[in-house]
């Protein structure tokens, strides 16, 4: 039987058992592997006669350096080269256009064809290049170790963003020709509408022969 008592028990720590030890245990804790023990005061350790260099507020804050500003670079071969590069950019629209204008540059950097050379032993310090199907080139100068021992390849995507005209282009609405084209390069529509365009590719025609078209360029042409 439980036996009820009028006493009401407050919330909180349980009652103490009398019959417990008020006296606290103290056991011998060793010390193991960790943090060794501190052997003197930390601020001790300081050298207060060795001196402190007090930074000025501005060499704490950032300043924003322009590069063109440096001294060091030469802005009139940097201006030469870009106006060559747009040069370039311009001419080279479409991959055939891009390894036509990139053969010209190869001849005038002394790079051999290697489809005309013919049986030719290359030695260290040749420059050769070869082309594939008009629309990839492959360039090469030959180094002093042999091939095994490791060799430095540099890749180029050649391609641009365009609309490309699809094969059989040619349809007639509302009293009017158009063309079936396909976007390429991740452009956004509705920009291209703004921009003056030109034409550029290569016809072939029954007998097998391939005339290339550019028409748009010139100021002249007749769009």
């Amino acid at each position: 039987m439980l036996e009820l008592s009028g006493e009401k028990r407050k919330r909180g720590r349980p009652r103490k058992n009398p019959a417990e030890n008020d006296t606290p245990i103290v056991k011998e804790v060793k010390r193991g592997r960790g943090r060794p023990k501190k052997t003197q005061n930390s601020f001790s350790a300081i050298e207060t006669n060795k001196p402190v260099n007090i930074l000025d507020s501005e060499e704490l804050s950032y300043k924003a350096i322009n590069a063109w500003d440096n001294p060091k670079f030469n802005k009139k071969s940097i201006i030469s080269f870009c106006e060559g590069y747009k040069s370039f950019m311009n001419k080279a629209k479409t991959e055939r256009e891009f390894i036509k204008e990139s053969v010209t540059l190869a001849k005038q950097n002394n790079f051999i064809n290697l489809d005309e050379a013919g049986d030719i032993k290359l030695k260290p310090g040749d420059k050769v290049y070869r082309v594939f199907k008009e629309r990839l080139m492959l360039l090469a100068v030959m180094g002093n170790k042999p091939p095994e021992e490791g060799t430095r390849i540099v890749g180029a995507h050649v391609d641009s963003p365009r609309i490309d005209i699809k094969q059989n282009p040619l349809y007639e609405s509302t009293d009017m020709v158009f063309f079936k084209t396909h976007y390429y390069g991740g452009i956004k529509k509705y920009q291209w509408l703004a921009i003056p365009l030109a034409l550029h590719g290569i016809i072939v025609k029954a007998d097998g022969t391939s005339v290339e078209v550019n028409i748009g360029e010139d100021e002249k042409d007749p769009v």
